[in-house]
């Protein structure tokens, strides 16, 4: 797979001039283990915007009492409370990035379980909340990933026990096809779901890719070597 790609690109053979930053917000749709930690590192290297990644409210890490703070958490509180087509971001902070939406804290929280993944089941909800805004498909190598997710046992442990609406039922993701089946799909409900609202730029980056951090800075203007502080041994096995 190439470093990444731009919906909307031309085939002129005549190198542009740079073009301006897409439109803020940029929200993370992909997967969590997927590079999320390496582009909210990037952005934060840049200085030039303020990102969250998983706390959206406040500046704490997730605890018992903080969670309302936490992305998931504060979107799906909207959800139940005003539906899923309603914008599920409102009061969840105000940032230029978004570097993961998604929660899975089922087993550390038992007394109020957390699992969503808004990217997934609730793209109609993040559009109602920034109609313009960039969607970054962060992409890797699935059977890597798929490793990557057995290795952090929290997550794999939870993607089981979760029920993710009518995309992965509660029991499923312990098989390695059915998280490729799962990761797979996500990759073209977010495509579709672009072609179907314009509203929203595309950009699509291969985090394993070597010249990921030039691809990333033609886009969002943020130095290449603001690239791989947080994944560079992401693109090998483990």
């Amino acid at each position: 797979m190439a470093a990444g790609r731009v919906a909307g690109n031309n085939g002129s053979n005549k190198p542009p001039p740079p073009p301006p930053p897409p439109p803020l917000p940029y929200i993370i749709v992909g997967m969590p283990k997927s590079g999320t930690t390496t582009i909210h590192d990037y952005f934060q290297c840049g200085k030039a915007h303020r990102t969250s990644h998983f706390i959206c409210k406040g500046h704490t890490h997730a605890c018992a009492t903080c969670l309302p703070n936490v992305c998931a958490v504060c979107m799906r509180d909207n959800f139940i409370k005003n539906g899923p087509s309603s914008p599920l971001m409102e009061g969840c902070g105000d940032w230029d990035v978004y570097t993961e939406l998604d929660a899975c804290m089922m087993l550390k929280n038992p007394q109020n379980p957390v699992c969503y993944y808004p990217q997934v089941t609730d793209l109609e909800g993040i559009h109602a909340s920034h109609p313009g805004a960039t969607f970054i498909l962060n992409l890797r190598n699935v059977d890597r990933w798929i490793g990557s997710v057995g290795r952090f046992k929290d997550l794999s442990r939870c993607l089981v026990n979760c029920d993710i609406d009518g995309v992965l039922p509660k029991g499923k993701g312990a098989k390695p096809d059915e998280l490729r089946k799962f990761y797979n799909d996500q990759t073209e409900r977010v495509r579709e779901f672009v072609k179907l609202h314009p509203t929203h730029k595309l950009v699509e980056v291969n985090i394993e890719d070597e010249k990921a951090g030039h691809y990333m800075e033609s886009i969002f203007g943020v130095a290449a070597k603001c690239w791989g502080h947080a994944n560079k041994n992401m693109a090998k096995p483990r």
